[in-house]
């Protein structure tokens, strides 16, 4: 399990994980579409599962699944 930041968050895209949420929330699925933060018109990287962007931000972890 990883606390995140910018430069780990890419690692996961293309990966089952499940992250969890600093709310307590917990979503697991396969990530993709990691947008670092220069690039992503809120200033935070996010990556996406599902239909869900998730923001940096909004995570406490997250960890590959199998």
């Amino acid at each position: 399990m990883q606390i995140m930041n910018d430069m780990e968050l890419w690692k996961y895209s293309g990966k089952n994980v499940r992250v969890t949420f600093k709310d307590g929330m917990v979503m697991s699925g396969k990530a993709y579409d990691f947008i670092p933060s220069q690039d992503n018109p809120s200033g935070v990287a996010s990556i996406s599962i599902d239909i869900y962007e998730i923001y940096e931000n909004e995570i406490k972890s997250i960890e590959e699944i199998i």
